[in-house]
């Protein structure tokens, strides 16, 4: 089962909703992998959604 989509992106947003980083994420075979930083931000809760052509996946994540 490999998988079709050939790209993903991903979005964190404050609680607010205002979108703070955006960036796209690398298939190397078939596995989706990326890096978000997040060094700079303050500490708080997030959003972060992953998209592709099929799927939209969004979490809340908590940066300390």
């Amino acid at each position: 089962s490999g998988v079709s989509d050939a790209n993903m992106s991903y979005r964190l947003c404050g609680i607010n909703g205002a979108e703070i980083l955006k960036g796209e994420l690398s298939s190397p075979a078939g596995y989706f992998s990326g890096k978000i930083t997040t060094g700079t931000l303050p500490p708080g809760l997030y959003l972060l959604e992953i998209r592709s052509a099929s799927i939209i996946h969004r979490e809340r994540v908590q940066i300390r």
